[in-house]
């Protein structure tokens, strides 16, 4: 295929977006935003495409819940994929919509990754943070409970095993975490880790560990990834199964921040929105 043939006087950067851009051709664009994340590239790639350079360390491997989750999450419904490279190579245009816009995020990530074990001090500051972000919620949307939105979105609504839907027995394992981090300053052995901590929720809380809790203008909670922010745009792309977060940028185009977790938004929810509309959105 001529636009995959090689030259040797390339720079890096053309290889690249020459290489995604032939993916998109081919009908692979999810495959290509489930792993872009708004990060500092010595290449200076697009948003919406991955640095294929950089080696995957298993400890700072960032978890991809559009990889992950594709069993349970459908977040644009039944609608089929709609992708193509705009005017540039460098310029991706998808079709989706704005659903919502960020007005609150935590400090730091959900559930911070450590090479050893995680201070109680840690957890209960973190999931303090979070409590905060409810703060002011009166109901949630849905109309679930709030503390079952809360211990959901914690961990994406899944099991970290297995592509499943976490069980309703989760809600007494986040319960039982609290409780039992309450007050404790240091664990003196991992023995006594395993015993005070819920494992199968902390297990799931450490997969999501690249994320960072959030919450919208219209009174939804989600995990973002770290670099999201404040003004930033929920987007639900045309058969992608997780929302994406957009940042506005210039000459009406956005950059990619990564895929998201929004509780409320996974099933398809989006698409019955009042104020749904489907149209075109430039990335770059």
């Amino acid at each position: 295929i001529w636009f995959l043939r090689p030259d040797y006087e390339e720079d890096v950067r053309s290889v690249i977006c020459r290489y995604a851009s032939a993916l998109v051709r081919k009908g692979h664009f999810k495959e290509i935003l489930y792993k872009a994340f708004l990060e500092p590239s010595p290449h200076n790639l697009p948003s919406w495409v991955p640095d294929w350079t950089v080696p995957v360390i298993p400890m700072t491997k960032k978890a991809s819940l559009g990889y992950h989750g594709k069993w349970i999450y459908k977040a644009a419904g039944d609608t089929t994929q709609k992708a193509h490279i705009g005017h540039a190579p460098d310029v991706l245009v998808i079709s989706g919509g704005l659903v919502d816009t960020i007005d609150h995020v935590s400090p730091g990530t959900t559930w911070p990754r450590t090479a050893g074990p995680l201070l109680p001090t840690v957890a209960n500051s973190v999931l303090n943070d979070i409590d905060r972000i409810f703060d002011g919620l009166p109901s949630y949307p849905t109309g679930e409970s709030l503390i079952e939105v809360k211990w959901r979105t914690l961990i994406a609504n899944k099991t970290w095993f297995s592509d499943q839907e976490a069980p309703s027995s989760y809600g007494n394992l986040y319960m039982v975490l609290r409780e039992r981090l309450k007050g404790k300053f240091i664990f003196i052995s991992d023995a006594e880790i395993h015993a005070k901590l819920s494992e199968e929720y902390s297990q799931a809380l450490s997969f999501v560990s690249d994320y960072k809790f959030c919450r919208t203008r219209g009174g939804y909670v989600g995990l973002v990834p770290t670099s999201a922010g404040i003004g930033d745009h929920l987007c639900v792309n045309l058969g992608c199964i997780v929302p994406f977060v957009l940042r506005n940028s210039t000459q009406g185009m956005f950059r990619m921040v990564g895929g998201c977790y929004i509780h409320g938004m996974m099933k398809g929810e989006a698409l019955e929105f009042a104020h749904w509309r489907q149209k075109e959105l430039k990335l770059h």
